[in-house]
């Protein structure tokens, strides 16, 4: 009989423990898919109106609304004199190229005549030279991988989402105003990983990636609360 009692008592013991670490893996996963992982943020070039007749420059701007744009610019004897990659890396138009050949981007390319304001006795503009661009625009793949509720400036894509593959352990305790809380350490794995993200040459080109998805030590911290409608990561 008394090991019977023992053996009930050791079984509702687990059954309290896994349920409980049942729910800290709901309310933590709830707060994770919130979080996917993405790239770094790139802000899209930003063309100016100056030196570029209005009609002209509104059409292309209309045309690579939300684009990443690379601008180069040449002389009236079609001479290089620079190029602005606006907001990002010097690098980073190889980074785009990669993205571009996973299927994230279209990438063109445009040119519009410079001109500057004339003040001989003909008047009219006088040409100043041209810019080339080289515009990337996202593909329906890009758009689905970029992060909702971001800033209008600046985009992020995401490649996975992380979920909790096992409770590890946690500490519970009473907060201020008698709140019963748990520290919460857990291990975790990720879900949802776009094809684009495992491709050799995204790896190759965006470590961060690698390291992420590649990575072993997976575990991290969270705390959970408890409410009346159960745990909740919103403390």
């Amino acid at each position: 009989m008394k090991k019977i009692l023992i053996s009930l008592t050791a079984v509702s013991i687990c059954l309290t423990a896994c349920g409980k670490e049942g729910d800290f893996k709901k309310a933590i996963n709830e707060k994770l898919s919130k979080r996917p992982v993405c790239l770094n943020d790139i802000h899209p070039d930003l063309i100016s109106e100056y030196n570029f007749h209005k009609d002209d420059l509104a059409k292309f701007t209309d045309k690579i609304k939300g684009a990443y744009i690379i601008s180069e610019n040449y002389d009236k004897d079609g001479k290089f004199v620079n190029s602005l990659i606006s907001g990002m890396h010097k690098d980073d138009a190889a980074r785009l190229d990669v993205l571009a050949s996973a299927g994230l981007f279209t990438k063109s390319t445009e040119s519009l005549t410079k001109y500057t304001q004339s003040y001989s006795n003909n008047g009219g503009d006088q040409s100043n030279g041209y810019t080339t661009f080289t515009i990337y625009t996202l593909t329906d793949a890009g758009k689905s991988a970029v992060k909702e509720g971001g800033s209008s400036s600046y985009v992020s894509f995401c490649y996975a989402t992380p979920e909790v593959d096992k409770i590890e352990n946690y500490v519970e305790g009473d907060g201020i105003g008698g709140v019963h809380y748990a520290d919460v350490k857990y291990s975790y794995t990720y879900t949802n990983i776009a094809d684009w993200a495992n491709k050799p040459e995204v790896k190759a080109a965006f470590p961060e990636i690698a390291k992420t998805l590649d990575g072993t030590q997976k575990t991290a911290k969270m705390s959970v609360a408890k409410t009346n409608n159960g745990w909740s990561t919103s403390l």
